[in-house]
């Protein structure tokens, strides 16, 4: 699991405080307006969810997918 932070308004220091009172447990990044990675994967609205495999292959991307559903897309695409 990998978090990027898209809040261009907000400085990397108060994106870092803010992180570490959440206690979140995975990796995160900040995806600023000029990223590459808005175009390459069609970011339009939040949050965006892309379940991408271990070989790197994009395998499934949503807004509107459920914690159960990406559960089993985690499992189905983990066990490869």
């Amino acid at each position: 699991m990998i978090g990027l932070n898209a809040d261009t308004s907000d400085t990397v220091d108060h994106i870092a405080e803010g992180l570490k009172r959440s206690k979140l447990t995975w990796q995160q990044g900040i995806l600023r307006d000029d990223s590459k990675m808005w175009k390459d994967y069609e970011v339009h609205s939040f949050p965006m969810k892309i379940v991408v495999d271990g070989d790197g292959v994009v395998r499934y991307i949503d807004n509107f997918i459920t914690t159960e559903q990406l559960k089993k897309l985690i499992e189905k695409y983990s066990q490869r």
